[in-house]
């Protein structure tokens, strides 16, 4: 499963708490029952994408297509952006982004 989350970011390694912003990393969990890892470990975790039936090899795609987006440095952690996140709208299902990106 492909999952997007938001998330409080620090955008560098050594910002200060008022750098601190919203942010979202585009990841894989082989299925449901990891998502309350997340939250334990990052309380201000929200999942707010979660498209089934993605794999491993499937997310690597979508983050080489989204790359120009990500943090420097990341290549899985965006700045909130209307551009990744209407990627997602745009492309529901994993058929609609394997067919969009030719998997």
């Amino acid at each position: 499963m492909i999952y997007v989350m938001l998330s409080a970011v620090c955008p560098t390694p050594d910002c200060a708490e008022e750098e601190i912003e919203l942010g979202m990393k585009v990841g894989y969990l082989p299925d449901n029952t990891k998502f309350c890892m997340i939250k334990r470990c990052n309380p201000t975790a929200k999942i707010i994408v979660k498209i089934k039936g993605g794999t491993k090899k499937d997310l690597d795609v979508v983050l080489d297509f989204l790359r120009d987006y990500s943090y420097e440095g990341t290549n899985e952690w965006f700045p909130y952006s209307d551009e990744v996140m209407s990627f997602f709208k745009s492309h529901p299902t994993i058929y609609d982004i394997r067919k969009f990106l030719g998997i």
